[in-house]
């Protein structure tokens, strides 16, 4: 299961156990960053927190383009 992100980022589903950042699990491993916390759903376009830089994260909105299984 995967993401593909508005910035062009291709994410994978974390499996297992899996660390935080600032207290939100990291559901997917995206190469150079990650995706913590749940997927917001509420507006048309769905988005997620994408967090950057493992020693010092810094989490930003980003749009969800496509889901895939």
């Amino acid at each position: 299961m995967g993401l593909i992100l508005s910035n062009g980022t291709e994410c994978v589903f974390v499996t297992g156990p899996a660390d935080t950042i600032h207290g939100m699990r990291i559901n997917y491993y995206c190469g150079k960053g990650w995706i913590v916390g749940e997927t917001d759903t509420t507006h048309g376009l769905w988005r997620v927190r994408y967090a950057t830089h493992a020693s010092h994260p810094r989490l930003q909105w980003l749009a969800v383009i496509e889901a895939f299984y």
